[in-house]
């Protein structure tokens, strides 16, 4: 996973790193309220895990879209997780100092920086990744009803924070 932030440091990403709940880290991309093109972000991850050989990685969000009256399919565990969090799992880590988690979670989450869907598009453009975008065009035309960011439950969360009964966030 550090390999994957350096990677995405060097295109112009900000990229973060969790401690998992059992084994292993994820690495954690922030984006504007309104979200952007999943397609979009999934070309540029396939291509940054291609270079660091590890095309072999989950990503999420897995579709491009959801359609208004569809339930929501990737559901994850969120950060700073019930029991988890105190410990230190499901906490955001320092990839520079040991892996050891940022003192306050709350105040590192205020300083992460959102990436822009015109960073993902000049990473598309430069490597002449857009044959994919395409084709994505092409089938959001066809189906015009589709609607594109995060999904309602998302964006409340990341507007009025995590409630106490809230176990999951789905992305």
């Amino acid at each position: 996973p550090i390999e994957f932030i350096k990677r995405a440091e060097h295109y112009g990403l900000s990229a973060y790193l969790e401690k998992s709940k059992s084994k292993g880290y994820h690495v954690w991309l922030f984006f504007p309220e309104g979200g952007v093109n999943a397609c979009k972000l999934r070309i540029v991850m396939k291509f940054i895990l291609d270079k660091i050989y590890a095309n072999y990685t989950e990503v999420f969000p897995k579709q491009d879209s959801i359609k208004n009256n569809d339930s929501y399919w990737n559901f994850i565990n969120a950060p700073m997780f019930m029991e988890h969090a105190p410990k230190g799992k499901t906490v955001f880590v320092s990839p520079n100092f040991k892996l050891r988690p940022f003192h306050n979670q709350w105040d590192f989450l205020k300083s992460v920086k959102k990436n822009s869907e015109v960073t993902l598009d000049f990473i598309i453009s430069d490597n002449e990744l857009g044959k994919d975008i395409n084709t994505f065009q092409k089938y959001t035309e066809e189906n015009s009803n589709y609607n594109y960011g995060l999904p309602a439950c998302s964006q409340k969360i990341l507007k009025y924070g995590v409630t106490f009964d809230q176990r999951i966030a789905c992305f």
